[in-house]
């Protein structure tokens, strides 16, 4: 609970579709109740007069003490002693209509208004204001200002006169200082104009007055004629005024100081003595909304309400006054003096703010909002509701206690958890293992094709393509030549799920993570409910999965992915409403992301691998490839079979090249690009340890009576660090560059608002100076600003690319590292987390510092030298000023392993280069 917001203590809602401005509430004692409970009385644009008295904190319904319907909108409320006696009335303004209402108790539930009299107006009125004009005591005076600048004064059932303001444009507010008897108002020129009640008596009427007077047969009765109007002064504010209040708010310890007035501007709010002379002055960082004075100090909220009724009999003895202030950005402010004192954060956006004494409490806010909403607010923090209590200590029952924690760890062993028990660590973790394998109520397989989706089955952005197309326009070569190379490519994968339960699964929600390029149109998919596969359906019989279908495409054009496998994690809720997750890896087809072309001579890049076995036909590894190339492209390599080559075109251009070796069972790759290889070799790895496999394993190859040696793959040339350390330099130096342009860009942004706060400063000074080309130098910034927003989005395309093939090339030097030293599934693993391929970009620490910090948790731990390597502190991870240590660290890791130090105590490297190794990456 924040200290600094206001608190509802009771609140309702006016009406519907009703508006409410900010002379739309008063609070009194409006039926003169002797125990003098001040009410709200609140009155709608649309007509509606409302009276509550709330008695306790929330609404009930007997707080409504009135609602009835008056003849017009009504656009201000006033209370006070119109009728020259002790009770109070209430004087409703309507928009040509002045009326005054006498409201009397009915019992104890509601109140009944009768009208006392009313004045019809000759000119649209915009507010009023009520005092003892001239200086007479014990009644009040009305006085109505219409939109035309005429001021028409009242006395109970007579009207006085009426005055047309001069060199007046648009009505402002209005307000009335008893100790001076005048009137002050703002006009359309940004002023503050005084005007004493004795000089417009006295004065007379414009030209156009006196000839309307004349053609209406002589002026009204009671009209004086005299001089001109005179302004008693006149301050200019600079600013148009959106409110005007009386009140003491400077320090003054004179009982009879006479009071200040009070001016809420749009961006200031001023205090003047009044005689016009400026006391003080604040700058408010906000649009003010509406303002209310009140008396601080213990009676200020008593002080208040009776100022309310009758505010200047009480004016010469109200204590200094706090202003109430309330903004556009929900906050309401509490200033004394010139010091902000407190602030609070607002529910609503009041358009009044009063202050009063309800119920008997002290200083409760009564704030009215546009739309009807009517609050009693509080400030502080609400009051603990209970207190704290020290329960009497007892003695522990460890025996309960230990008998409640083996109940426990029994009913945790039988939902299949593993709780921890002291007696038996080891077991109970084992068979908590063999619990949770079990527990895999939903198994998931897939179906991943070998071939690409027909060119009339591509699915474009907004829907279906059109049949023999692609999302690109271009024709494909039908069922046998599968998707156009030159358009996107598209693969249809089928999920499998079985529910191996009795019950049906609730919300199984399917969730599909694919490496880029590769994009999937559905990453998400719901199940709302998955029956058993033991029971029959109407879609399916006993026994067969659910199957579901998700497209996967790979746009032209597209970059090097830097890893081609799919995760995909079901997670569903069990019957005992348990939250589990099944997850599958999907090995995706090569065929998605490059196609077999003629063979081609770029070597730039050159790897050579050799195995123990003879040389494999190139044709009949890549059959699935070949089946699915361009025609012209098949016929071009058919008549290249004798030389066992073979070359593979990725979208974004890249061009690889298998050379098989006649002699020995060696096979060359060279390409245009380093990171475009570790793809094609780890499909020629994989394949070649599933070709041969399947040779050996035939009944005629199991006869024979010399068992060839395990099938393995070597790599003995040296490791291409420098190539890798390019890709790093360059993934570098690209952030390096984007965190230029994102400070250039940021010190773009503070000069932009600089020059903008120095226009804005010039171009509201009265006195106008010279721009001194500071609208150029905003231009010139704001091109500057495109320019460097421009860059930074080339610049993140450029950083993601180069991230892609960074990851690329980790993974062919991972591929070469396990041959070059026979790693064991295990160490290369561990080498893959420490080295990840996996290119996650952060706004200060990258792929770069997560990866030195691997390295040196390498060197330290699995392929520390000496205990005092070891026990040497790891650093902080921070950003990183370049990238010598981290090829430092990479190129110490390697030379450990080339020096047969192992990342994982015992293994072997003979296995490192087995088939089963081998298949497993």
């Amino acid at each position: 609970m924040s200290l600094f917001s206001s608190r509802e203590w009771w609140s309702t809602r006016l009406g519907t579709a009703e508006e409410f401005d900010q002379g739309s509430i008063a609070i009194a004692n409006i039926d003169n109740d002797p125990n003098g409970n001040a009410k709200i009385i609140t009155g709608s644009l649309q007509g509606m007069l409302r009276v509550h008295l709330p008695h306790q904190r929330g609404y009930h319904v007997e707080d409504m003490l009135l609602e009835t319907e008056l003849e017009g909108s009504i656009l201000q409320l006033a209370a006070g002693n119109f009728l020259g006696s002790s009770s109070i009335c209430l004087a409703v303004l309507h928009p040509r209509k002045l009326a005054v209402y006498a409201l009397q108790a009915v019992g104890s539930s509601y109140l009944q208004h009768s009208k006392i009299y009313e004045h019809y107006l000759e000119h649209t009125a915009a507010n009023m204001a009520t005092g003892p004009f001239g200086g007479i005591a014990g009644v009040e005076h009305i006085v109505v200002q219409s939109y035309d600048g005429q001021l028409t004064f009242f006395e109970q059932e007579a009207m006085a006169f009426s005055r047309f303001l001069p060199s007046f444009l648009l009505p402002g507010p209005l307000a009335y200082a008893a100790a001076s008897d005048s009137f002050i108002t703002s006009t359309a020129g940004l002023e503050l104009v005084a005007y004493k009640y004795s000089n417009l008596a006295a004065a007379s009427g414009s030209k156009e007055q006196q000839q309307q007077q004349q053609q209406a047969g002589g002026p009204p009765a009671g009209a004086v004629s005299g001089k001109r109007i005179q302004a008693d002064w006149t301050v200019v504010l600079g600013e148009a005024a959106l409110d005007i209040r009386t009140g003491r708010i400077t320090a003054n310890t004179r009982a009879d100081a006479p009071a200040d007035i009070l001016v809420l501007a749009e961006h200031t709010f001023f205090v003047l003595n009044l005689q016009g002379q400026l006391l003080l002055q604040r700058r408010l960082d906000y649009h003010p909304a509406c303002c209310w004075p009140f008396p601080a100090g213990p009676d200020s909220s008593s002080s208040s309400s009776s100022a309310t009724a009758n505010p200047n009999q009480q004016q010469q003895q109200r204590p200094p006054e706090n202003l109430l202030v309330a903004t556009h950005t929900k906050a309401l402010m509490v200033y004394r003096g010139q010091e902000l004192a407190w602030a609070a954060r607002l529910e609503m956006l009041p358009v009044a703010v009063r202050v009063a004494a309800l119920e008997g409490m002290q200083g409760m806010i009564v704030a009215l909002d546009d739309t009807g909403k009517l609050s009693v607010l509080y400030l502080g923090s609400e009051p603990p509701k209970q207190s704290v209590s020290f329960a009497e200590s007892k003695q522990l029952d460890y025996a309960a206690m230990e008998a409640e924690r083996k109940a426990l760890l029994t009913q945790i062993k039988a939902a299949g958890g593993a709780g921890w028990d002291p007696a038996a660590t080891a077991p109970a973790a084992a068979a908590g293992k063999g619990a949770a394998a079990a527990a895999k109520d939903l198994v998931l397989r897939a179906q991943v094709p070998s071939r690409l989706d027909d060119a009339d089955r591509i699915v474009r952005e907004g829907g279906e393509g059109p049949p023999g197309s692609n999302a690109d326009g271009v024709a494909g070569f039908g069922a046998a030549g599968g998707a156009a190379a030159a358009g996107v490519k598209q693969l249809t994968v089928t999920l499998l799920l079985s529910n191996t339960t009795k019950s049906s699964m609730k919300d199984v929600s399917i969730s599909i993570q694919v490496p880029a390029p590769v994009v999937a149109l559905q990453q998400q998919l719901l199940l709302p409910e998955l029956p058993p596969s033991s029971s029959s359906s109407s879609s399916r019989g006993p026994g067969e999965p659910l199957a579901v279908q998700v497209v996967l495409q790979v746009p032209a054009g597209s970059s090097i992915p830097a890893a081609n496998t799919a995760e995909v994690v079901a997670c569903y809720r069990s019957a005992d409403k348990q939250l589990q997750c099944s997850q599958l890896a999907l090995q995706l087809p090569m065929i998605l992301f490059c196609q077999v072309i003629p063979p081609v001579k770029s070597a730039e890049y050159k790897v050579t691998v050799a195995t123990n076995r003879d040389a494999a036909q190139l044709v009949a590894l890549f059959g699935d490839m070949l089946v699915q190339a361009h025609p012209a492209h098949a016929e071009a390599l058919s008549r290249s079979q004798a030389a066992n080559v073979m070359s593979f075109h990725f979208g974004g251009g890249q061009e690889v090249t298998i050379l098989v070796s006649k002699n020995a069972g060696r096979y060359r790759l060279q390409a245009d690009s380093f990171a475009a290889m570790w793809l094609v070799l780890q499909e020629l790895s994989r394949r070649l340890a599933g070709h041969f496999a399947a040779a050996e394993a035939k009944p005629a190859a199991a006869q024979q009576q010399q068992q060839p040696p395990p099938f393995s793959i070597t790599f003995e040339e040296s490791l291409p660090l420098q190539d890798v350390f390019e890709l790093v330099d360059r993934h570098f130096a690209l952030r390096a560059a984007l965190a230029a342009a994102n400070e250039a860009l940021e010190q773009r942004e503070v000069q932009f608002r600089s020059v903008q706060k120095r226009l804005l400063v010039r171009y509201k000074d009265r006195n106008a100076a010279p721009l001194n080309q500071l609208d150029v130098l905003m231009e010139e910034t704001y091109d500057q600003i495109l320019d460097l927003a421009t860059q930074m989005e080339q610049l993140q395309a450029e950083l993601l690319a180069a991230g892609q093939a960074l990851g690329a090339g980790v993974q062919l030097l991972l591929l070469l590292t396990r041959f070059r030293f026979k790693l064991a599934a295990e160490e290369s693993e561990l080498l893959r987390c420490a080295l990840s391929p996996v290119v996650l970009e952060g706004p200060e620490v990258s792929w770069e510092e997560t990866t030195e910090a691997a390295m040196t948790h390498l060197l330290r731990s699995a392929l520390a030298r000496s205990a005092k390597d070891a026990a040497a502190a790891v650093p902080p991870l921070a950003p990183a000023a370049d990238t010598a240590r981290l090829k430092k660290h990479i190129s110490l890791v390697l030379e450990r392993l080339s020096k047969g130090m192992r990342l994982v105590a015992g293994s072997s490297s003979n296995n490192g280069g087995s088939a089963a190794a081998v298949a497993a990456h």
